[in-house]
């Protein structure tokens, strides 16, 4: 049986040409996307999606050579959150459009409505917040991460295994569950 090498050839390269054919460019925006819009009005640059929250909703229904395009000049803040790589010949592509500097992809999350809890400690309710924060930022300037009281240690009075402590100078005001707490075990060792 003769195999016709160039038939073979063409006709790999045609399936190749024609995946790539049914290829979407999705466009993001952060100043004038609008992320309840359709996937077809997101594939037009004149109305693009907002946030990379809707881009990680939607990235299970990439194909193969999709293309995911962030404005350039834009900030986005978020994880993106990749399910899914396309082919080998088709990948997933993540890219920019338009003019200007390149997109910026922020982990970051900019919170406000910071409320007063006590003397010099405030605290903000982060609903886009999917892991644990481990980095504050006021004004550019990295800030350690709140801390009771805000000088010195506490003694706490007891504990139960390596799970729960209890202290008389916390008040369960704000809810401690699921809190990191640093303690200096012995001399100079401080553990998490």
């Amino acid at each position: 049986m003769k195999i016709n090498f160039i038939k073979v050839f063409s006709f790999i390269i045609a399936c190749s040409l024609l995946s790539q054919a049914h290829a979407s460019n999705y466009y993001f925006s952060v100043v004038s996307g609008d992320d309840s819009l359709s996937p077809a009005q997101a594939q037009n640059p004149n109305t693009p999606w907002k946030s990379i929250d809707k881009l990680n909703s939607f990235f299970s229904n990439l194909q193969p050579g999709d293309s995911v395009l962030f404005k350039r000049g834009d900030v986005f803040y978020g994880s993106i959150t990749v399910t899914k790589s396309g082919t080998g010949m088709s990948p997933i592509i993540l890219g920019a459009y338009g003019t200007g500097g390149r997109p910026v992809i922020n982990g970051l999350t900019t919170l406000s409505s910071w409320t007063p809890v006590s003397s010099g400690i405030y605290q903000s309710l982060c609903t886009s917040c999917s892991v644990n924060v481990n980095l504050v930022v006021v004004n550019g300037s990295q800030q350690p991460l709140g801390r009771s009281p805000n000088t010195g240690y506490l003694t706490y009075q007891s504990h139960s295994g390596n799970t729960s402590i209890t202290d008389n100078n916390l008040s369960g005001t704000p809810n401690w569950t699921g809190a990191e707490v640093v303690i200096k075990t012995i001399g100079c060792w401080i553990e998490t």
